[in-house]
């Protein structure tokens, strides 16, 4: 979900309010320049963390795969429901108890990236006004 508060565009993701690091580039001064490509870094990592959470999170739950009920005919793309969807994304030999204690060291490396990425927001906010501080 995007809103806009103002001049800036935020991305609310699992009740976490991100800025875009494109916003951060799109600042006035070249000052924030350093803070934008970190800040795409941070989030790329922040995105692979929640892929790998997800899958933490299928692994300790032992998700089902899907089940055609209908039959390939009846459905609009007529193709079947793939077979060893689990083993396909490595979840097929999966220890559950293991990956429910990866589950705590994920949430903290994505709270950590979180704040890490706040720091950078700020830090390029506060270098934009400084920046642009008349100087006498």
């Amino acid at each position: 979900m995007t809103r806009s508060s103002g001049r800036t565009a935020v991305s609310t993701t699992r009740s976490r309010a991100v800025v875009r690091p494109a916003q951060v580039a799109a600042a006035p001064t070249p000052v924030a320049a350093p803070f934008a490509a970190e800040l795409r870094e941070v989030e790329y990592w922040r995105r692979l963390v929640l892929a790998r959470l997800d899958l933490a999170v299928a692994a300790v739950t032992a998700a089902e795969e899907p089940t055609q009920h209908t039959a390939p005919e009846d459905v609009l793309s007529a193709r079947p429901v793939p077979a060893d969807l689990r083993r396909l994304i490595g979840l097929g030999q999966c220890d559950a108890l293991g990956e429910a204690a990866v589950l705590e060291r994920l949430r903290d490396a994505l709270d950590d990236l979180d704040c890490y990425a706040r720091g950078l927001r700020a830090g390029a906010r506060r270098a934009c006004q400084e920046s642009a501080r008349p100087t006498s």
